[in-house]
């Protein structure tokens, strides 16, 4: 399926594959992104960044769940799984690329680590919870 995609107010044609994670190559550098229509949701480094899409197809939004989402960094899942573990509590500082968490993906554990230092604001789920792609999982401040 062919998108056309702004980035920076440049218009770029972009061929997607259906699937849960696809490459990008937009700007000469790759990026891991998770597609939801009408919006691609950027998942490289897990930093939440979304991306309309010129489509005649609209989405509904669960408004009440981006309400309850602060203000902040929004760590997000790049795929589907379970969390298996989270490192961090509420208040805790952390380093770039220190693990929040782990989500278990077809039998793998995936590190979920911080796109850059803050304090953690929110945790939005907890060890046993099941996630989807682009879901938020922590929020830095």
């Amino acid at each position: 399926m062919k998108y056309k995609v702004s980035l920076n107010g440049k218009d770029y044609l972009v061929e997607v594959e259906r699937g849960e994670a696809h490459m990008l190559d937009i700007t000469d550098t790759p990026v891991v992104v998770a597609v939801s229509n009408p919006t691609i949701i950027t998942a490289s480094d897990a930093i939440e960044s979304t991306t309309p899409l010129s489509s005649a197809a609209s989405a509904s939004a669960d408004t009440s769940v981006a309400e309850s989402i602060s203000e902040g960094v929004k760590v997000i899942s790049p795929m589907p799984g379970a969390v298996i573990e989270v490192s961090v509590e509420i208040g805790d500082q952390v380093q770039k690329n220190q693990k929040l968490c782990v989500i278990e993906a077809m039998k793998m554990e995936n590190e979920i680590v911080a796109p850059e230092a803050g304090t953690v604001n929110q945790i939005l789920v907890e060890t046993g919870s099941k996630v989807e792609t682009s879901q938020v999982l922590i929020v830095l401040i």
